[in-house]
Order: structure tokens, then sequence, then C-alpha cells
């Protein structure tokens, strides 16, 4: 689920808040677009139409 949080930005929020793997991403919407955290279901990935990102930031990382 996308949800607008100001002007340019949108938190990308997992369909299943209490199951693994659920995160909250943040899609930036500007002179480039950039997804912060991908660790969300492919559905929701979907929705954000990953072809038209520039960039992708993964602020951490899982051992599993």
């Amino acid at each position: 689920m996308i949800i607008p949080v100001c002007k340019n930005l949108n938190l990308l929020q997992g369909k299943q808040p209490t199951r693994f793997p659920y995160c909250n991403c943040l899609l930036i919407e500007d002179e480039i677009r950039a997804v912060i955290d991908t660790g969300l279901e492919m559905e929701v990935i979907e929705e954000c139409q990953p072809e038209r990102v520039d960039l992708v930031i993964n602020s951490h990382g899982h051992g599993d």
C-alpha cells in the first residue's frame, strides 16, 4: 500500500504487518525517483512501478 506523507514522499507499507518479511519503505518522487529499503512483498513493490525507480538505498541488511 502506498501512503502519501507529503508532496514527494510516500510510505510503502507491507500487507501483512505481523509477519516476516514486514517492513516499511519510503518512495521519494522527485527529480530522482528513489526507494529506501526494499523488504516488502513483491505485490507492494510492483505498485510503485520499479521500472521507473532510479535509485535504491538499503539502509541495513539481515543475515537470515
